[in-house]
């Protein structure tokens, strides 16, 4: 056998390995995007000969290049700062340096107030429940770079707000790589930036958009061609509207009339499958994070009670809560005491269709949850369970009986151990425990992911943090039906007084929801704001919605201007913009008339309930480019309801010139009771058979609710002018009109263990 000399074995050790090789060689590429590394102020590297001034000497140059040298190892401080939100600096940083090392380096921290371990926080890249990425926080280690610490944080921009910053501390031989690094990170930001783009709350919170139908919003003719040239325009066609001088940033108001309950109304609520009956301000502040103690994890869905199509209380997400203002209240109340405060406005469920609060009748019947259905419960889930011995930490049982764990926790364990589940049984019975990992089933479960819970396979079998998942089975379609719905009558409708009222808005197309066991609507403006965020996403828009009560709209209109084009949607402006306010919602104008940006792309709609609350200095032309209002169908808008309602019943001879002379002037809700009730006079004109429904039994049910409109019309007057509507919100609702929601079918989501009783 040949023998290594000791020469040769130090030769060895001197020869860089393939990943030394590899990291350097990311560092001069690192180097070169910053700049390159043969230039400096004083010295350059050219050609194959030492080359020195004239009037050098050999000892000055000595001298010159080893202070040089000196200096390139002395500390210095680097600063670099992102016009983008902190967390996407985060993100945007460990790519980048992923990108030149493959890898990040945590760095405990030593200061005045002792060790500062390095921080890996989850941040979230997306609306679903598993769109979240893990990113460096504070100090970390440059790899290759030796002596140099980056650190991450923030800084106050005046116009921005909240921005990324980096610092590091380095010696002076690293800037050029320094120079690389932040030139990626920058590029990272431009090119992958979590927020640009997506659809998001002022709380940095995703929206998804991808579940909203266009076509459960029924527009009229006019309002659509109102939407597509003064909001979708602007985003849809933004490059040509540049070209032809068409000003970046305008300013849209939605407005018109839009129902909510009071704040004590109670909603059963699931969240992560437990179940509790709250109120809706309760709820609303839970929600959004304004509550003085509670704030709601967003990543676990809230759910509601709705009424499907098959008369069942299913289960759907709520996705807005929202304050809306004092407003007041008629308490209805129903045969059996069961009641509810809502505005005139809101609508209730009957067996004709939606009726708004000022449309209900003594003896009407309305929706409500009735009985829990037999059987109604899924069983509860059972798994296999295995005899493990004693010395299991998580085990159950009794000395008597012995100890036992689930088979799909063991099965995912003894993978993590790297045994069979034999091998692994036989060390856990024989108490050989030492090295072993043990699934904590407080912070950790393990998820069967075809839902079969006897398909023990290690491939069906996915370990999950416990609120993961709790969002997973909240999130999930299940097949259980709790309670049915049933009617009881109106024995009185009574004006009970002003107070702060709430609303709600869930998942479509379940465009309902039960609140003290009512079945009532939720309202169609948060509609619109989602129809408009999924054509801003569609190209290449960032949706901001400015949530009221929650979110800043200073701040918001920050984060639209750092992530334009974008398009800010400022729900209920009337709670921040009224006459005592005047100057807060000036201040806001006055900021987005202050943004000069060349090429600024900018698109602000503010919604409302109440357009004769709002200041005047909002309505001024150049401040205010355009009012929608939110009224009665026009006659496209009412054939598009009454085909999506009436369906394949429909005569396809119908005059629908005839059936919107007859339903002229009608609110949505009127509209849709009156193709509710054509089915009752179709019945009775084919001599009970349903047959089609035509031209004739539409304009009778049209006819017979003409006094009731005459009556309701008469009432609104009074009440409006009282305390809602004045001169402005009359000039603005005869000059445009409205929209309409029809509601859709909805799955249920989640089991809801809650008692049988009323509310």
């Amino acid at each position: 056998m040949a023998r290594v000399t000791k020469a040769q074995a130090n030769g060895a050790a001197l020869q860089p390995s393939e990943d030394q090789l590899l990291r350097e060689e990311a560092l001069i590429r690192l180097a070169e995007i910053g700049g390159g590394l043969h230039t400096d102020d004083d010295i350059v590297f050219q050609g194959t000969k030492y080359v020195l001034p004239i009037n050098a000497t050999l000892e000055s140059g000595i001298d010159f290049l080893r202070k040089r040298l000196e200096d390139e190892e002395n500390p210095f401080a680097f600063t670099k700062q992102f016009p983008y939100r902190p967390w996407d600096g985060a993100r945007a940083t460990q790519l980048a340096i992923k990108e030149f090392a493959g890898f990040t380096l945590g760095k405990t921290l030593h200061s005045f107030f002792g060790r500062q371990l390095p921080q890996i926080i989850d941040i979230r890249t997306g609306p679903g429940p598993h769109d979240t990425e893990q990113v460096p926080w504070g100090g970390m280690e440059l790899p290759g770079m030796i002596g140099a610490v980056l650190y991450l944080g923030n800084y106050r921009d005046p116009e921005l707000g909240l921005c990324f910053q980096v610092n590091v501390e380095a010696p002076r031989k690293w800037r050029r790589h320094l120079d690389g690094l932040f030139k990626l990170i920058e590029k990272h930001l431009r090119e992958n930036s979590i927020y640009k783009g997506h659809a998001i709350d002022g709380g940095e919170n995703f929206i998804d958009v991808s579940k909203v139908d266009p076509a459960d919003v029924v527009y009229t003719e006019s309002v659509l061609r109102r939407l597509e040239g003064d909001v979708w325009a602007f985003i849809r066609h933004a490059e040509l509207l540049e070209k032809l001088g068409q000003d970046g940033k305008f300013a849209v108001l939605f407005e018109g009339p839009y129902g909510c309950l009071a704040g004590d109304t109670e909603v059963i609520v699931n969240r992560g499958g437990n179940s509790h009956r709250r109120t809706m301000k309760y709820v609303t502040e839970c929600f959004n994070g304004t509550h003085a103690r509670y704030s709601w994890d967003p990543n676990i869905p809230t759910m509601l009670q709705y009424r499907s199509e098959d008369g069942f209380l299913r289960s759907t997400r709520l996705t807005w809560a929202g304050y809306s203002g004092v407003q007041p209240v008629y308490t209805v109340v129903t045969s059996t005491g069961r009641s509810l405060r809502s505005t005139y406005k809101h609508p209730y469920l009957t067996p004709t269709g939606w009726k708004r609060t000022d449309e209900l009748e003594i003896g009407d019947e309305v929706f409500v949850r009735g009985e829990q259905r037999k059987g109604g419960r899924a069983p509860k889930l059972a798994y296999r369970k295995l005899s493990v011995g004693f010395h299991h930490p998580y085990s159950h049982g009794s000395p008597e009986k012995g100890r036992h764990v689930d088979e799909h926790r063991l099965v995912y364990e003894a993978y993590e151990n790297g045994l069979s589940l034999a091998d692994y049984l036989a060390r856990l019975k024989a108490g050989e425990v030492e090295g072993l990992k043990f699934i904590d089933p407080t912070a950790w479960h393990v998820h069967h992911v075809n839902h079969d819970t006897t398909d023990n396979r290690l491939e069906n079998l996915e370990k999950l943090s416990q609120r993961d998942h709790h969002v997973l089975h909240a999130a999930e379609t299940t097949a259980n039906v709790l309670y049915s719905t049933a009617v009881e009558r109106i024995v009185s409708v009574e004006l009970s007084g002003e107070e702060p009222t709430y609303d709600f808005q869930v998942e479509a197309p379940e465009h309902n929801f039960t609140a003290n066991g009512f079945v009532v609507s939720n309202t169609g403006k948060s509609l619109a704001a989602l129809l408009t965020a999924q054509i801003a996403v569609q190209h290449g828009w960032t949706f901001l919605m400015c949530r009221p009560g929650k979110d800043d709209l200073t701040t918001t209109l920050e984060m639209a201007r750092m992530y334009q084009p974008a398009v800010v949607f400022a729900e209920d402006v009337d709670t921040m913009a009224g006459p005592q306010s005047g100057s807060t919602i000036e201040r806001h104008l006055d900021m987005l008339d202050g943004i000069k940006v060349k090429g600024m792309k900018l698109l602000t709609v503010f919604t409302t309930n109440h357009a004769e609350d709002i200041h005047k200095a909002m309505l001024r032309p150049g401040r205010i480019g355009a009012v929608i209002h939110v009224g009665a169908m026009d006659r496209p808008g009412v054939e598009q309801l009454a085909r999506r309602v009436i369906g394949d019943a429909l005569d396809p001879d119908t005059d629908f010139d005839e059936v919107f002379r007859r339903t002229e002037g009608y609110m949505p809700a009127f509209v849709r009771e009156c193709f509710d009730r054509s089915v009752r006079y179709a019945i009775t004109l084919n001599e009970g058979e349903l047959g089609e429904i035509g031209t004739e039994a539409i304009c009778l049910a049209a006819d017979g609710l003409r006094d009731q409109y005459r009556l309701m019309e008469d009432a609104k007057e009074d009440k409006a002018d009282a305390s809602l509507t004045g001169a402005l919100g009359t000039v603005i609702r005869k000059a445009v009109h409205g929209v309409s929601v029809v509601d859709g079918d909805g799955d249920w989501h989640y089991e809801l263990a809650v008692d049988s009783n009323g509310g």
